[in-house]
Parts: structure tokens; sequence; C-alpha cells
């Protein structure tokens, strides 16, 4: 006949009424020795778990600190890109207005005003 013995582990919680089936007669005690060897390797092994376990959560923390960090590097990138857009511009006007003789440009600009108060 075949017996099976129950425990419970106070160094592993979550394990309980752990089974461990035997070939031997039911009216042999099983062998303490091997009770407690299989014990400490279900709480070892039940150590490792949770490490395994936080050290996963930690991961994906860090996964969702990268990712925003990520957006806000994006969105800090499409600014400065914008910035160097209007700062090309500012130049593009300058160059023309440098190119752009000063006689010229004095008459160019008096006309201009001319029209802007003969429209007021």
């Amino acid at each position: 006949s075949s017996g099976n013995i129950s425990f419970n582990n106070p160094s592993a919680p979550g394990i309980h009424n752990f089974r461990i089936g035997s070939s031997e007669p039911t009216e042999h005690q099983p062998d303490p020795l091997r009770i407690a060897f299989l014990e400490c390797q279900i709480a070892g092994l039940t150590s490792q778990y949770s490490s395994v376990i936080r050290e996963n959560i930690d991961l994906r923390s860090e996964n969702i600190d990268l990712r925003s960090q990520l957006s806000f590097s994006i969105q800090k990138n499409k600014d400065l890109q914008t910035q160097v857009a209007e700062l090309q511009y500012q130049v593009d006007v300058q160059q023309i207005a440098i190119s752009i003789p000063d006689k010229e440009f004095i008459k160019e600009f008096s006309s201009n005003n001319d029209q802007i108060s003969a429209d007021d």
C-alpha cells in the first residue's frame, strides 16, 4: 500500500498541505530528514520565485519610467526643431535684407511707409 504525508511549511508561505507519496506501508514513519530537506528546498524555491517576481515588477516600473523619459525627449526634440526652423527663417530674412543695397532698401522702406500712412 502507499501513504501520503502532509505538512505546512512556515518558512514558505503559500505552500500548504504539500503531499509526498510514499510506496512504503503506512505503518512506517516518513524520514524526518527527507521532510526537512524537502521543506528547505521548497522554502528556497519560494524565495527565488519571490525575488524573480520583485525583479520583474522593478523592471516594468523602470520600463515605464524610460518610456516617459522617451516621450518627454521626443516632445522636447519637436520643440527644438520648431525653434530651429523659426531661427532659420529669421536668418534667411536677414540675409535677404543684407543683400539689398542701402539706397534701394531705404527707398523701398519709405515707399512702404507712405503706403501704410495712406491706407490709414
